[in-house]
C-alpha cells in the first residue's frame, strides 16, 4: 500500500509544476512567453529518474531476511516438538 502512495506522490510531483512558464515581464513588455527558454527547461526529476527501484531492493532483502528467519524458527519448533514427543513418551 505504502507503495502505492509513493508513485502516486511520485507521478503527481513529476506531473504538477514540473515545467514553469516565464514570468511576465512587469514593466510594460508585450507579455509574450519565449517558447524556446521553456522547452529548453529539463524536467524536475528527469525521464529516467526511477525513485522505487532502491526501496524496491532493500524491501525484496529484507522480506528474504524475513522468511529465512520464519522458516528457521518453524524448523525450530517442529525439532523441539519432535524431541518433546520422544521425551514424553519414554
Amino acid at each position: 500500500m505504502l507503495r502505492l502512495i509513493y508513485r502516486w506522490r511520485y507521478r503527481r510531483a513529476q506531473n504538477a509544476g514540473a515545467f514553469k512558464l516565464p514570468p511576465k515581464h512587469k514593466g510594460g513588455g508585450n507579455g509574450r512567453v519565449d517558447l524556446g527558454s521553456y522547452l529548453s527547461q529539463s524536467s524536475v526529476r528527469g525521464r529516467s529518474f526511477d525513485r522505487f527501484d532502491l526501496p524496491k531492493k532493500r524491501t525484496r532483502g529484507i522480506a528474504a531476511l524475513v522468511m529465512i528467519g520464519i522458516a528457521l524458527l518453524i524448523g525450530w519448533i517442529l525439532l523441539e516438538s519432535i524431541a518433546a514427543l520422544e521425551l514424553f513418551r519414554n
